[in-house]
């Protein structure tokens, strides 16, 4: 059973008066979600459309990246796509590669092995690039980083185009062009793209492009050429974690609509034993995600990206064999991982400390992020989990919401060789291995001083309800709100002092509980609790109780109900 004990319960403000007299139509608990997710346009928001999606020309530098394609592909030139090994940067490259076949490039896919050539482009990559005679280098997901690569690049006559959403540094790579949505000087006006929906807007840049200058060949419906990448895109923009707010919330939308008639081998493989009207965000994040992230954890990418890829029934299964091995190998690994690191931060007396730190040299280094993710959830502290990869020490981070890890890692990054990532989630390796306790030391200082720091993550509560304002109406209104992921998360509610009517434990592994709450009006609920059949013992019939939930529905024998999914209870004050 999942343990709130030692969280605060904080519920969230309202939406202010004069957001709700501006939407009378518009039920107040929805208006009450969308002001804390810092929506303005409520209509746009309620009914996202792909006529949302912003003209990809306003990319800064999208007519220069085009221009130098259509250049490359008109000289013959060699381009190469320089992707990543998850599943956005596998996605990403997917996306890109298709579009420039289509409009007769000659393209190659190049995607980094996690050990043998680690995060971003490495200078032997590079090195390759130059001797295949590359005229232009287009990274997928990655390379915001590379400064050095990308001027070995240009000092060798090859052009990099470079389009990424990860954090930045002070100095950026000479690159020919960047396309990043958070550059502070990039008009582009949505941020939350991921690395695939980068390439996405690039692929419908040139797709623009091809039309204007009567490029051949060329697809003939740019609309329906980009419909049919919805699902890949969708599926690096939802496995990523991306915020889905704005494009990526359209882009998750109809690529789960897509994915229902998805004409992409690897997808129907990897979804043949799931429904098509179950499809939603968890369908990529839990489904489909984990599955094309194991290869480039465990091994070689380039399985994953050949399953995306395939148009043969036999190749494809031969790859899910291979994969399905390949994630097993991965949940296991990850298991006794887990168990070894946290026997590390209970025994060397972590727990008091503001960031935690694990390390075995034999931790495969694809695994390390789902330890410190792990971590992260146990402790509510930020985690850094490393090992050895070839006589150099490599980790990953993942963060609480209060401490921004790679600004943490900026200040310390006198002991890094390299190093990037997101606010809460990390890569990074040590210019030395010797350098590892003063790495660490330095760092719990940064962390103790940054601000919010301790904090942990508060569980954040969306809305208190009554029984009785839970009706028909407020479920298919918030319903609206799908799909559901990061910062746009199934909102959670509370309910105060009502009494347990009935429990029952149910199911074959005796570990989920059904309970009838009532308030004192009579008004009765169903709640689901599953995993939590120890609130039976804890709670007796007659308790008074407040209860945090999620809102529902459940069909059974053709009838569908309300109901509510437990989250935490606690005897009413």
């Amino acid at each position: 059973m999942t343990s709130f004990e030692n969280q605060q319960w904080r519920v969230l403000e309202g939406a202010p008066e004069d957001f709700i007299s501006a939407h009378p139509d518009t039920h107040r608990v929805v208006l009450d979600l969308l002001s804390q997710r810092g929506v303005s346009d409520v209509s746009s928001f309620l009914s996202p459309s792909l006529d949302q999606l912003h003209d990809p020309f306003l990319f800064a530098d999208m007519e220069k990246a085009c221009e130098r394609v259509f250049e490359a592909i008109n000289k013959k030139d060699l381009i190469m796509i320089h992707g990543d090994y998850d599943a956005d940067g596998i996605g990403g490259s997917v996306i890109l590669l298709e579009t420039l076949v289509a409009l007769g490039a000659e393209v190659h896919v190049f995607l980094p092995h996690r050990d043998e050539d680690g995060y971003g482009m490495s200078m032997h990559t590079c090195e390759k690039f130059v001797a295949d005679k590359a005229g232009v280098v287009i990274s997928i997901d990655c390379g915001i980083s590379n400064i050095d690569e990308a001027k070995y690049l240009k000092e060798n006559n090859v052009d990099v185009i470079i389009t990424d959403h990860h954090q930045f540094k002070d100095e950026l790579p000479p690159a020919l062009a960047i396309l990043h949505p958070k550059l502070p000087d990039e008009p582009y006006p949505d941020e939350s793209l991921a690395g695939g929906g980068v390439a996405f807007k690039f692929a419908h840049g040139l797709l623009l492009y091809a039309h204007k200058i009567d490029h051949e060949p060329a697809p003939e419906s740019v609309e329906h050429f980009l419909y049919s990448m919805l699902d890949v895109t969708a599926m690096s923009t939802i496995a990523d974690m991306v915020p889905l707010l704005g494009e990526s919330r359209i882009i998750a939308k109809y690529g789960i609509e897509r994915l229902a008639r998805t004409s992409r081998l690897g997808f129907e493989i990897l979804l043949q034993d799931r429904r098509s009207d179950d499809f939603g965000p968890k369908t990529f994040s839990f489904g489909i995600g984990p599955k094309i992230n194991a290869p480039g954890r465990m091994g070689d990418p380039r399985i994953a990206f050949d399953l995306l890829r395939a148009n043969d029934m036999k190749v494809a299964e031969d790859l899910m064999i291979e994969i399905k091995t390949i994630n097993n190998k991965r949940q296991s690994s990850t298991k006794e991982a887990v168990a070894t690191a946290k026997e590390q931060v209970e025994s060397e007396s972590q727990k008091d400390n503001p960031i935690l730190f694990a390390y075995h040299d034999e931790w495969p280094s694809g695994i390390v992020g789902l330890i410190a993710g792990r971590l992260k959830d146990a402790y509510k502290k930020p985690a850094l989990v490393m090992s050895s990869r070839n006589g150099t020490i490599v980790g990953s981070g993942r963060s609480v919401n209060s401490v921004n890890i790679v600004r943490a890692l900026d200040v310390t990054s006198g002991y890094l060789e390299k190093y990037g990532g997101h606010p809460q989630a990390c890569g990074f390796s040590l210019k030395d291995p010797s350098l590892l306790p003063y790495f660490e030391e330095e760092l719990v200082k940064v962390v103790s001083a940054m601000e919010g720091a301790g904090d942990g993550d508060d569980f954040s509560v969306d809305a208190e309800l009554k029984l009785e304002d839970i009706t028909w109406e407020l479920v298919r209104d918030l319903q609206k709100l799908e799909p559901h992921g990061m910062k746009n998360e199934q909102p959670v509610f509370l309910s105060r002092n009502v009494e347990i009517a009935h429990a029952q434990v149910v199911g074959n592994s005796g570990s989920t509980v059904i309970m009838q709450l009532v308030d004192d009006d009579g008004n009765m609920l169903k709640f689901v609790g599953f995993g939590k059949a120890a609130y039976v013992t804890k709670f007796n019939l007659g308790d008074r109780v407040d209860v945090v939930y999620k809102l529902g529905t459940n069909s059974y024998n053709g009838r569908q109900e309300i109901q509510c999914s437990l989250i935490d209870m606690r005897r009413s004050a």
